[in-house]
């Protein structure tokens, strides 16, 4: 029996260093990073995906450091509680990171202010090149009210593609009420999504700082970009409400120059 036992384990030995370790094969793990401050600290210990200052809170700053440092994961940015003015999330300097990493999910629909119709999470500055920037590929982003005069809210550079800004679900609306660009498009990628949101109208019935809020509603800039522009409500602009300067893109079913309800003018210098 122990001559048998011996042999049992000599082959298994064999066959082991014949087919070599067992491969587990490596799944990339979904992170959601939860912001419940609107200051802007930094993250205290970029990497080790955890969301947190040295004040142990987690910023909007520090949630998008630490989803940049996981590359190839499918992570979301979420909010904790609604952040509006006078508390609202202000980026000083205009300094907030990049969006680098793919696939990241920055959603506030679930702090929706159902009373007002209107996003919970505002981010605000003054005098912006974009107060987000995108420079990745299949981000997300939902939900936000972003605000502050001669600034542009979402700007997509690089060559990112596949980016979506907006959403057609409850909650997923943007709202822009910027004083340069509301989206900015410079990307050399293809596919990138602007659907469903309101440009200069919070409400959809008015426009705040009649009888223009902003340049530009869209702005695609460059290239063959194939950019969907969708679905959107676009008003109040003292340019024009989309403006094309590149090739190859679909503009469709968006209200421009109307309320929603399509019953009264709400004017930009020039629709398309």
């Amino acid at each position: 029996n122990n001559k048998q036992s011996l042999s049992i384990v000599t082959l298994i030995t064999l066959l082991t260093a014949l087919v070599g370790p067992s491969r587990v094969l490596a799944v990339p793990q979904a992170a959601t990073y939860m912001v419940n401050s609107n200051g802007n600290l930094g993250d205290d210990n970029v990497g080790d995906n955890i969301c947190r200052t040295s004040s142990g809170a987690c910023t909007l700053r520090a949630a998008i450091q630490e989803a940049n440092a996981h590359p190839g994961t499918t992570q979301t940015i979420a909010f904790a509680s609604q952040f509006q003015t006078p508390n609202q999330i202000t980026i000083p300097g205009c300094d907030l990171p990049a969006i680098t990493a793919d696939y990241t999910t920055i959603d506030a629909s679930n702090q929706w202010d159902s009373g007002s119709d209107r996003p919970g999470v505002e981010i605000n500055n003054l005098g912006c090149d974009a107060l987000l920037t995108i420079n990745a590929n299949g981000v997300t982003v939902m939900g936000l009210y972003f605000s502050g005069s001669a600034t542009t809210g979402v700007k997509v550079i690089g060559s990112g593609g596949g980016n979506t800004i907006g959403g057609s679900s409850a909650g997923q609306r943007n709202v822009f009420l910027t004083g340069k660009y509301g989206v900015h498009m410079t990307s050399t990628g293809a596919f990138n999504y602007v659907s469903s949101n309101y440009f200069g109208t919070i409400d959809g019935m008015s426009i705040p700082g009649w009888p223009y809020n902003g340049e530009v509603g869209v702005y695609v800039q460059g290239g063959d970009s194939y950019s969907v522009i969708s679905g959107n409500l676009i008003v109040g602009k003292s340019n024009v409400g989309i403006l094309l300067s590149a090739n190859r893109n679909l503009v469709s079913n968006n209200i421009v120059g109307l309320r929603d309800n399509r019953r009264a003018v709400l004017p930009n210098y020039n629709g398309v």
